[in-house]
């Protein structure tokens, strides 16, 4: 582990100077103060020691995400439903992997990509930026992949019920509300999933309530009609979605 002065930004792997972000004012704060010896586990050794299954994995550890993924190979065969990870697209971390190849990676064992994080802030080369707009070069962000929806609907994994809630949840999570809508219809439609078994579950009710937010959260785009959320809703959950008055004063927005 390099410790930095910014403690912060400690990292098993030592920064490029290719990167800009800590020039200037805050150019001190990169320089390597110090470094110890950690000892660490992969994930699935940690997993098979504690008898215990990952349904997601969230990455950001400067550099060895990579490194992370290829120990976690059993779990994200066996197990895992989504995975979020910081990605670099050029070499910010001396000997640490780029996008290309963790998106490799995860394309080889079922995955795909849902979306990357970027809001058109990248890397400045000129501080006279407009920091209302986007700037500079695409570094890194956050990276999304899903387990392909056949896996999940395939008979020989293990409870498909709640598997399917988890993964519709983890996808509103991270902006694809879209996604999470079809699984859902596609596993009572096409697979004849029922839900009933865990409806009284702590995972239903919030899947519940970010349907809920999600549909008035439209009602004032164009073209959005609560009618059509309406029955979407009722497709998903067997029951009428709740009406403004009702869904204002209820639990979901007022938690005791």
């Amino acid at each position: 582990l390099y410790h930095l002065h910014n403690s912060a930004m400690s990292t098993s792997n030592t920064r490029n100077k290719i990167v800009s972000w800590f020039k200037q004012e805050r150019e001190h704060e990169e320089d390597v103060v110090g470094y110890s010896d950690v000892e660490s586990t992969t994930i699935d050794d940690y997993c098979k020691n504690n008898n215990i299954d990952v349904d997601f994995l969230k990455l950001d550890t400067e550099g060895s995400e990579y490194e992370i993924l290829k120990g976690s190979e059993l779990q994200l065969t066996k197990n895992i439903l989504g995975v979020r990870s910081e990605v670099s697209f050029d070499n910010i971390f001396e000997n640490s992997a780029l996008f290309s190849t963790m998106h490799d990676f995860m394309l080889d064992h079922g995955y795909y990509l849902l979306n990357i994080d970027y809001d058109g802030k990248g890397d400045f080369k000129n501080p006279a930026v407009n920091c209302n707009g986007k700037y500079g070069v695409l570094m890194y962000c956050d990276a999304v992949w899903l387990r392909r929806i056949d896996w999940l609907f395939d008979s020989m994994h293990k409870d498909t019920v709640t598997n399917t809630i988890k993964y519709a949840v983890f996808c509103i999570n991270n902006n694809a509300v879209d996604v999470a809508l079809e699984v859902l219809l596609s596993a009572k439609n096409d697979h004849n999933i029922n839900f009933s078994a865990i409806v009284d579950t702590k995972l239903y009710n919030h899947l519940d309530y970010l349907i809920h937010k999600h549909f008035y959260g439209l009602k004032w785009q164009p073209g959005q009609l609560i009618s059509n959320h309406q029955k979407i809703y009722y497709n998903i959950f067997g029951k009428k979605m709740l009406e403004t008055q009702e869904y204002n004063q209820s639990n979901m927005m007022n938690p005791t």
